[in-house]
């Protein structure tokens, strides 16, 4: 997999350069483009897949610059806690699914602690 700085690149590169393309499948994407890159990927075929707890779906914060946000487009193939596939989820589902990930981490790691 591509670094996250490579990825943006990738992904801004492959519609720059070769036009609006058919279909466009991202697996772990940051937040790549503002509002015109969406508009352009308009009618595209996205897949756009999202682990539970990988952080770099997440960057950059949607509201890091008020007048030109970093969006997503399409909506996200989300892989949940327990790796099954969950189409077009709610971000309320997936703050809960990614809640309650972390809770099983820490519960999981606590115990083999040793003091």
């Amino acid at each position: 997999m591509l670094p996250a700085s490579e990825q943006k690149v990738s992904s801004l590169e492959g519609v720059r350069c070769s036009g609006k393309p058919d279909y466009l499948y991202t697996i772990g994407s940051p937040r790549v483009g503002d509002n015109d890159f969406v508009n352009i990927l308009a009618g595209v075929d996205v897949r756009r897949f999202v682990d539970c707890c990988d952080i770099v779906t997440r960057v950059p914060p949607e509201n890091l610059s008020l007048t030109d946000p970093y969006k997503h487009f399409g909506d996200p193939s989300y892989i949940d806690r327990d790796g099954n596939l969950q189409e077009n989820q709610t971000d309320a589902f997936m703050l809960n699914d990614r809640l309650h990930a972390s809770a099983d981490y820490i519960l999981k790691t606590a115990g083999s602690v040793e003091m």
